[in-house]
């Protein structure tokens, strides 16, 4: 029967077996998530770029499906409060605005849509202003079944 007890060859502390870890030399090892320009808020890692994936995540072939930023750490999707997206009812009815004022009234054009326009503009320069630290420019995408 062996009586030697076992130690942790960089530090030296004794082990509870030959197989365990040493808990000091452990944290150490661990490797360090690199610390970049922006944080996901979900594991708190930095990185400088997000990563492009699939959304919604694990779709049918015959489901449609885009790419969307996510995290390059844990894969978390991931919004930009940067830019402030168009609801699609929006976008739809301006296209629907455009042609009808088109083959109508041209002047009913810019009376309508410009200060439409101006109004969809100053939405995504108060998106931009209220993210005051860049660190913070992402925020967690809503699931499929949460709402947004």
């Amino acid at each position: 029967m062996n009586t030697t007890m076992a130690v942790c060859e960089s530090c030296g502390q004794p082990l509870d077996s030959e197989t365990s870890v040493c808990r000091a030399c452990d944290q150490h090892l661990q490797p360090a998530i690199p610390d970049g320009q922006y944080h996901c808020p979900q594991c708190h890692g930095g990185f400088d770029k997000p990563v492009m994936a699939n959304w919604p995540p694990h779709a049918k072939w015959y489901k449609p499906s885009h790419l969307c930023e996510s995290c390059p750490h844990c894969g978390t999707f991931l919004t930009d409060r940067y830019r402030a997206d168009i609801p699609k009812w929006e976008m739809a009815l301006m296209i629907l605005w455009i042609c009808v004022f088109w083959f109508t009234h041209k002047t009913m054009l810019f009376v309508v849509y410009v200060p439409w326009m101006i109004t969809v503009l100053y939405r995504n320069y108060r998106a931009r202003k209220s993210v005051s630290d860049p660190a913070a420019r992402y925020k967690r995408k809503a699931s499929v079944g949460e709402a947004a």
